[in-house]
């Protein structure tokens, strides 16, 4: 898989990964279109994974907190179709990497209470209680990187 990023909130990158979100978040989790879009677009780095076909299958984007060197780690998804097959995993890494290769020294993320074990193998610690976020069960974790 090739993973592209962009800040470019004009992009086709950008607009590929919405239509990923809409359709995970929108379609199957029935999250309102102006909850899962938020002020933070435009701040953020959108990664998209492309398959072997040119199909773009997957997106996550990382929203930077210059002062802090930390990065939240947002909007992670996979088009059903493509689960089970690592995608998710190689997303997780490449968005660590470019935090990395960019000064970062932590990755957060509000993980929904599902994927936890995701986030646990790629050396994600658990730094919260569970909360809800948009009618959601979620609990913060965090890689120092």
């Amino acid at each position: 898989m090739k993973i592209v990023s962009t800040r470019d909130t004009m992009s086709e990158i950008y607009l590929e990964s919405l239509k990923i979100r809409n359709r995970v978040f929108g379609d199957e989790e029935k999250v309102p279109h102006d909850v899962e879009m938020d002020k933070f677009e435009a701040y953020s780095v959108h990664f998209v994974g492309i398959n072997e076909e040119n199909r773009p299958i997957a997106t996550v984007r990382f929203l930077p907190d210059d002062a802090s060197k930390t990065g939240l780690m947002r909007r992670l998804s996979v088009l059903p179709e493509f689960r089970h097959h690592h995608i998710a995993s190689q997303l997780i890494e490449e968005l660590v990497d470019f935090a990395k290769k960019n000064g970062f020294v932590k990755v957060e993320v509000h993980s929904q209470i599902h994927a936890i074990g995701l986030y646990e193998e790629h050396q994600f610690k658990q730094t919260s209680e569970v909360f809800e976020e948009i009618g959601i069960p979620h609990i913060r974790m965090e890689r120092l990187i």
